[in-house]
């Protein structure tokens, strides 16, 4: 959960507005709840300050809705005029190598030239699959800057300090002045949110008889 908690601190610390959110038949019928608030699973903030959206992912994307939505999310990145996304991610060691301490990025070309120069390391190879995979090289092929931050996390809880790692990294880069110093109270709220969506998610599908097909990720 290392790049939902990081973008959701974000949100909360610039106090982004709601400008948009992701419907449709594939999007699985949950709402979250944030604060005794109602709120869309995937949805889009704004901070015209910063110039800066953020979109949040609190649900698994189903397989057959990943190249469907990133080509409508391309298409509505293209009429706001964005210029680059970055897309927060943590993965296991075993993925990043010897880079696992770090925050690693991979990128379009020439985005992957300018991260290099300001010094973080680029990743030598691998796989970036789901939402973030598709959407990214969609980037690339229409003229957006397309870059993945990606640190080791933790793959069975919250992992606070990896979520630090992304946000201190994007302060850096683009100079957001994110304070984090309430991050860990935060990751509680959110904890008990993911908790009660993976319950409820299990529910669901026993009730219609999906079989369990493994681990999957509830978050993009």
């Amino acid at each position: 959960m290392a790049g939902l908690i990081a973008a959701d601190h974000i949100v909360q610390e610039l106090g982004m507005d709601e400008v948009a959110f992701v419907d449709s038949e594939g999007v699985p019928p949950y709402t979250t709840v944030e604060v005794g608030r109602l709120k869309r699973p995937i949805r889009i903030c704004v901070n015209e300050k910063k110039n800066l959206f953020i979109m949040i992912g609190s649900i698994f994307v189903p397989p057959s809705l990943i190249n469907p939505l990133s080509d409508v999310l391309i298409e509505w990145l293209k009429k706001q005029g964005v210029r680059e996304v970055v897309a927060l991610a943590g993965a296991s060691s075993i993925k990043l190598g010897e880079a696992a301490s770090k925050v690693v990025c991979a990128a379009t070309d020439d985005a992957c030239v300018d991260m290099k120069q300001k010094g973080l390391e680029i990743m030598d190879s691998g796989l970036i699959t789901g939402l973030a995979g598709a959407l990214l090289v969609k980037c690339g092929e229409n003229g957006i800057r397309g870059i993945t931050l990606l640190t080791e996390a933790a793959d069975n809880k919250p992992d606070v300090e990896a979520a630090l790692k992304l946000i201190r990294t994007l302060n850096d880069l683009y100079n957001l002045k994110i304070d984090t110093s309430q991050v860990s109270e935060e990751v509680e709220q959110l904890k008990q949110q993911f908790n009660n969506m993976v319950k409820q998610y299990s529910l669901e599908k026993k009730r219609a008889g999906v079989k369990e097909e493994g681990k999957k990720s509830f978050y993009i």
